[in-house]
């Protein structure tokens, strides 16, 4: 689990830093929100998946790592086992407390929008439902509901742009990337980049609203003026479309840019090899799979059965093949077996090593006498069975 967590946020750290400094500042805002999601989605599911490829047989076991197989009831494994298992156990516990707290957190907030539009007056206009509160509020926009301070919309001291505004928000239905991204943060609730993801998709939300406004029926100058004149910053649900006043020089910029399709073109094509290189290094795993044509298969076990090595360790005795040798005599026994193998072989073994019942103690002396042999020194393999400290 702790590698899918760091395979996971590294790949939104690199695709959300490739989002603030080539995407952000351009003016393709529907592209933008597509991005956004995407890479939590993409962040999220590459870790989980496994990427395979075909290669020959012939090369696949000219290739392939030396297989170790160490039984479960190794005592070395014991050793440290329970540790590994009692440091997993606290870890996975902290992060289900950290998932609970935004999960409920979540249904909170929920709760809290319920209540809200509860103590309000409804009117609907469909499909918009204005919510007119008693407090003096900036107007804000959630699902299909629009929040207006009662005093003043009834006083006709809301702008039409400022109503517009917030039905783009519905109309493009917002809410929707927000309740999203409130629960993928209850998942990844630990990657404080998710502070910065949040405040983006708001901000690019304003954006989108902003061009619905303009393209409709609002002239650019005016509406930078309109914007300008509200100053009141009161705190809002983190699930509600606010009219965000203390970005407001970000949006008026925005709405003044023109889109330059030659130059959103080469910057998508920068993120190309960005994606390649982050399916190479935050996939589960990279796994090559043998081709076998016919009459291939047994080719196959034969060139894997000249040079695989089959070793069992009960306790203190040793089987080499079956046959039991000493552990002092495990030097010559393996160089006696092996003096016929070909260069190849000797540079490519297998090993089959089975600890059914050992201690670290024995398995690191198995490991020295092995390293005498002279299919270690070929082959450049120092160790039968990954090696760790004998603890009291």
């Amino acid at each position: 689990m702790t590698e899918y967590i760091l395979k996971s946020a590294g790949c939104l750290l690199v695709l959300f830093s490739f989002y603030k400094f080539f995407l952000e500042a351009e003016k393709s805002n529907r592209l933008k929100r597509f991005y956004l999601i995407f890479m939590l989605l993409f962040s999220a599911m590459l870790p989980l998946i496994s990427i395979s490829y075909e290669v020959a047989a012939k090369e696949f076991v000219e290739t392939a790592p030396i297989l170790v197989i160490q039984s479960e009831n190794s005592s070395a494994e014991q050793e440290t086992g329970f540790i590994d298992q009692y440091g997993s156990q606290i870890l996975l516990f902290i992060y289900f407390i950290g998932f609970l707290v935004f999960v409920l957190r979540f249904i909170w907030n929920l709760h809290k929008m319920r209540l809200t539009i509860k103590s309000g007056q409804l009117k609907k206009e469909l499909p918009y439902i204005y919510v007119l509160l008693g407090n003096s509020i900036n107007p804000f926009s959630f699902l299909h509901y629009i929040f207006f301070s009662k005093k003043e919309f009834k006083n006709s001291q809301i702008s039409e742009a400022v109503i517009a505004h917030e039905k783009a928000h519905v109309d493009q239905k917002h809410t929707w990337d927000l309740l999203f991204l409130e629960l993928v943060n209850a998942i990844f609730w630990f990657n404080p980049i998710f502070i910065y993801i949040k405040n983006s998709i708001k901000l690019n939300h304003e954006f989108l609203a902003d061009e619905q406004v303009l393209n409709k029926h609002q002239n650019l100058r005016d509406y930078s003026e309109l914007l300008l004149g509200y100053s009141r910053g009161q705190e809002t649900n983190v699930l509600a479309s606010p009219i965000n006043y203390s970005l407001i020089k970000k949006r008026i910029l925005m709405m003044t840019k023109n889109l330059s399709a030659r130059r959103l073109s080469m910057k998508m094509l920068v993120l190309l090899p960005i994606l390649a290189g982050c399916i190479y290094t935050f996939n589960e795993e990279i796994i090559a799979k043998p081709v076998l044509s016919n009459g291939e298969t047994s080719e196959l076990i034969e060139l894997q059965k000249k040079n695989t090595v089959y070793i069992t360790v009960n306790d203190e005795d040793i089987l080499l093949y079956n046959k039991p040798v000493a552990l002092k005599n495990f030097t010559d026994e393996l160089d006696k077996i092996t003096k016929d193998w070909n260069n190849w072989q000797l540079k490519n073994p297998y090993f089959y090593v089975d600890f059914a019942n050992s201690t670290t103690g024995f398995i690191d002396k198995l490991n020295a006498e092995y390293r005498k042999t002279e299919l270690s020194r070929i082959s450049g393999t120092e160790f039968l069975a990954p090696s760790t400290p004998e603890t009291g």
